[in-house]
């Protein structure tokens, strides 16, 4: 049972002990009310406010994943929407602004964003820290002393409070960049002189990171997949590797555009800088450590390993489905790639133990399936004249992420001498069609060179014109064959789907279970992945990078090539590192982007290592899908996406505004520099 589930079932009940009827378990204990005392009148009930407090990890955003806003989402957006790695259609951002689903969405991108146009996530975080404050008071105050609840319970409990507060810190840190620490609940009656201001950036790792260890010394390694999402001193560790990666990057080390920013009141031991200007190599070195420390603690008591599929879940069945335009291609490439589409779908109780951290299922409203999966997945029948309604496909990888997956020869395109001439990419590959499945015929003729002889990660996560899409998909039989050149397919179609296509004519598909299936009219059987935050791949790249930038590239091969050989990739060596005319550090990050691909990485990736001009106006590229009925040579053709003039990159960006409200609240704040 998911930490969801559990947190449903116990407050449900505390909920109905104590005579409140709503379904959401936030109204169990809203904020600054009298009645929290009742929220220990019992075991379940002192246990329902502590999974409370983990309300702002398990929403299917929490860690700025998805696109829709509401009260709790809208801390997320910019990360789905700004990064280069996909793009939306233009025409559903514009109904999302319309429909006032994400108004900050448009501000983000066009570096309109303002003190007075954003979202507050500040407040949204405050509201979760605020519960972890009142669950740790009480719980000492009422629960404890009233013996609801044991001490040996409550020792643990604190322990999941402190690593919350920790959490719900370091995703205010990465967006705001110094922010101020909340140490304790500020009572209502505070005078506005004690509110605290914006802390130096190395200060805040350091307080945020502490937490973290103090809890992983209370909490257990791992848990049972029935308290999935729970704190463990693992996630403790592994969280504490991300965020001093972070503080070791260049925008935190040495080179912030914003040098002259200085703070209004002091920070102990920093006077009045807020983020380092000077580089300094013991911050690699740290973060080194931290890696070195999670990736043992989780290799060895904590149970993790890279998943590498099994029988039970790459079945000969599913084997037999999948076509793949690479020469000589053979069983083994095509389970390499069912298994790589299997990482963040197949649970920890079905073999996968990969996931350090994760929580709900991810987006169960569909909205994750519909975005990414092809439209009209299945053939149009008289009574659903449009296909079936469960896809509508709205995004797409850019071309740049393409050309960042490797070929099968563990080089990227531009560098592999064995891979055809640039001038012959966006030729056919010269494969015959097959017309052998009514109603699905597969124009094989359609996929172009740049998208033959890939690695199998390109095969798992993207799709194109003239291959598949899904595994499963069809009725359960088969895979969609994907006709991006046809409005009646799954091409761009001005009448009947004006936003509703892919813009970039590359699907994303990670995502998609390879077991999901849809029935037509009949309906649909979704299989929804856990959301991971953080799984092992992330600690073996964590250390790559440190390594790379430490000059150690021995290391640094070797922690690549961990993730290279899982994924059926040639390992990585000198020679080709030397030939590629690219450092170990710039293929160190792009492996951590083609692996980490498509799981919100790159959005904060980007930032850290000052990269954010790859996010400028005209950066974003696809091939030509914004036509109707297109003919092959019209499709084919590199182009910006049709919303790519409207992005826009100032340095600014680089951190977010503080919300007006807060800076009028609070004097001791400073506004993010550029704002």
């Amino acid at each position: 049972m998911k930490l969801k589930h559990i947190i449903s079932s116990v407050v449900v009940a505390a909920a109905m002990s104590t005579g409140i009827t709503s379904c959401d378990y936030l109204d169990v204990i809203p904020p600054e009310q009298p009645s929290l005392d009742n929220t220990m009148d019992s075991y379940s009930q002192a246990l329902g406010f502590l999974y409370t407090c983990y309300r702002g990890t398990t929403q299917p955003i929490a860690a700025d994943w998805g696109a829709n806003v509401n009260e709790y989402a809208g801390q997320l957006i910019p990360s789905y929407t700004l990064g280069d790695f996909h793009c939306s259609t233009d025409e559903w951002m514009m109904d999302d602004v319309q429909y006032n689903q994400c108004p900050a969405a448009r501000a983000s991108y066009t570096n309109t964003l303002s003190a007075n146009n954003n979202y507050n996530a500040g407040k949204t975080y405050s509201v979760w820290m605020a519960y972890c404050y009142q669950f740790i008071e009480k719980l000492d105050k009422i629960g404890v002393p009233k013996g609801v609840v044991p001490e040996k319970d409550a020792k643990l409990w604190r322990a999941e409070a402190k690593f919350l507060l920790a959490y719900y810190h370091y995703c205010m840190l990465r967006r705001y960049g110094p922010i101020a620490i909340v140490s304790d609940r500020t009572p209502m009656d505070a005078p506005v002189s004690s509110y605290p201001g914006r802390m130096h950036y190395d200060y805040c790792v350091k307080w945020i990171c502490d937490r973290l260890d103090e809890a992983a010394a209370e909490l257990p390694i791992k848990r049972e997949p029935a308290e999935g999402g729970r704190a463990t001193s693992l996630i403790c560790k592994a969280l504490k590797a991300r965020i001093m990666l972070y503080a070791a990057s260049p925008l935190y080390n040495g080179q912030f555009p914003y040098p002259e920013w200085t703070n209004v009141v002091e920070t102990p031991g920093y006077g009045r800088e807020l983020i380092s200007k000077k580089y300094d190599r013991k911050k690699w070195e740290a973060a080194r450590d931290a890696s070195l420390e999670a990736l043992a603690l989780a290799t060895g008591q904590g149970g993790r390993a890279l998943y590498y599929g099994n029988s039970g879940n790459e079945t000969a069945a599913m084997i037999n489905t999948m076509f793949i335009p690479v020469d000589d291609v053979d069983d083994d490439f095509k389970r390499t790639v069912l298994r790589l589409r299997n990482i963040l779908c197949v649970r920890e109780l079905d073999g996968n133990t990969e996931a350090i951290w994760a929580t709900q299922d991810y987006c169960n409203t569909q909205s994750l399936y519909n975005q990414r999966m092809v439209r009209n997945p299945i053939p149009k029948t008289a009574s659903a004249p449009n296909g079936a309604t469960y896809a509508y496909s709205t995004m797409g990888a850019t071309l740049a992420t393409n050309l960042r997956f490797l070929t099968k020869d563990g080089l990227q395109p531009e560098n592999d001498p064995n891979f055809c001439t640039k001038d012959k990419w966006y030729k056919s590959a010269g494969y015959a069609d097959d017309m052998s499945q009514a109603g699905n015929p597969a124009l094989r003729s359609h996929i172009i060179n740049l998208c033959k002889n890939r690695e199998p990660r390109f095969y798992a996560w993207l799709s194109f014109d003239g291959g598949d899409y899904g595994t499963l998909l069809r009725y359960g039989t088969g895979p969609v064959h994907v006709n991006l050149l046809s409005s009646e397919e799954q091409g761009f179609d001005p009448v009947k789907a004006p936003r509703d296509y892919c813009p970039t004519g590359f699907p994303m598909q990670k995502w998609i279970n390879p077991r999901s299936f849809i029935n037509g009219n009949a309906g649909a059987n979704f299989q929804y992945a856990p959301t991971t935050h953080i799984r092992l791949a992330e600690l073996y790249l964590n250390l790559a990078e440190c390594y790379a930038e430490l000059g150690d590239m021995d290391n640094a091969l070797k922690n690549i090539n961990i993730i290279r050989d899982r994924a059926g990739v040639k390992a990585l060596t000198r020679e080709m590192v030397a030939s590629s005319g690219k450092s170990i550090v710039e293929w160190a990050r792009d492996e951590r982007s083609i692996e980490l691909f498509d799981e919100m990485h790159r959005y904060f990736d980007i930032r850290r290592w000052c990269k954010g001009k790859l996010m400028a106006n005209g950066q974003r590229q696809g091939l030509n899908a914004h036509v109707a009925n297109p003919s092959f040579e019209e499709f084919n053709r590199p182009t910006q996406v049709n919303m790519a003039h409207l992005y826009s990159w100032g340095d600014r960006m680089y951190l977010y505004p503080i919300d007006a409200k807060e800076l009028y609240s609070n004097p001791q704040f400073v506004q993010s520099p550029g704002y």
